[in-house]
């Protein structure tokens, strides 16, 4: 009875099956295929202020079954700025290898607060383009406080006299915000606010809502010598972060009182 010896070869890169006998053995060779699959995994969200750089570690791990590179694409759903310092590729991964992929974010200065952006990597395998995964991860703006208070005109007047100004207190943060208002006179003259001491909300939006006008009232003692100046300073602080405020002023001065 004659015998016949089969070998099983496993090779790849092969396209068609060979069948070969010699000698008495069968020689059955078998192609099978590299499997190419790639999982990509995102880190936690984070959030930041407007400006911030922040920095996110995905995980890009070969799911095949043959060595792979990997292209890696990063790409913001708000367009923030995006950058991959390590390159745009992975370098050769083995079966069951993965590689740390470093992706930086950059969050637009005036951001509007509460904001969220989709950061997502995308990785495509460079043995067959047609295999990719992605993932993505979520990023919050914060909200910071920001005013500025310009000031009007100075003016004169008599003793007696009562001067009114004008003050504009603006929103520069980039979420809506109230602020407390406190007016000072270096020489002590008497100060009225008719409209209160507490504005807002204003909006962030830049536009006329952003910004409100503030009327402030000084009265010149009726013993004041002519020439005398006063500061009349207004200050204006962020309801939302009382640490942060802006103030402006103006000088008011004592001019001779006319004849009755």
């Amino acid at each position: 009875m004659r015998r016949v010896n089969v070998i099983l070869l496993i090779l790849f890169g092969l396209t068609e099956p060979l069948l070969a006998a010699s000698s008495g053995n069968v020689t059955l060779t078998v192609t099978v295929q590299q499997l190419v699959a790639v999982e990509v995994t995102a880190p936690g969200g984070q959030s930041g202020n407007p400006g911030a750089l922040l920095t996110y570690l995905f995980t890009v791990q070969n799911a095949g079954t043959g060595p792979d590179a990997f292209n890696l694409k990063a790409s913001s759903s708000e367009r923030f700025s995006v950058n991959l310092p390590g390159g745009t590729s992975t370098g050769l991964l083995n079966p069951g290898s993965s590689a740390q992929v470093t992706v930086e974010l950059t969050i637009p200065a005036g951001e509007p607060a509460g904001t969220q952006d989709l950061l997502t990597l995308e990785a495509t395998s460079q043995t067959d383009r047609k295999i990719s995964d992605q993932a993505s991860v979520t990023t919050i703006v914060n909200q910071v406080a920001g005013v500025s208070v310009s000031a009007p005109r100075d003016q004169r007047g008599k003793p007696g006299a009562t001067l009114t100004y004008q003050f504009t207190v603006q929103n520069t943060g980039n979420g809506a915000d109230s602020f407390q208002l406190a007016a000072t006179s270096t020489r002590g003259w008497p100060i009225n606010l008719p409209g209160g001491m507490l504005i807002g909300p204003l909006t962030a939006d830049k536009g006329a809502s952003s910004r409100q006008s503030v009327t402030v009232e000084v009265t010149i003692p009726l013993t004041e010598p002519v020439d005398t100046q006063d500061l009349l300073t207004l200050t204006a602080t962020s309801q939302f972060n009382p640490s942060v405020s802006a103030q402006a002023s103006v000088t008011s001065t004592v001019v001779r009182r006319g004849p009755p």
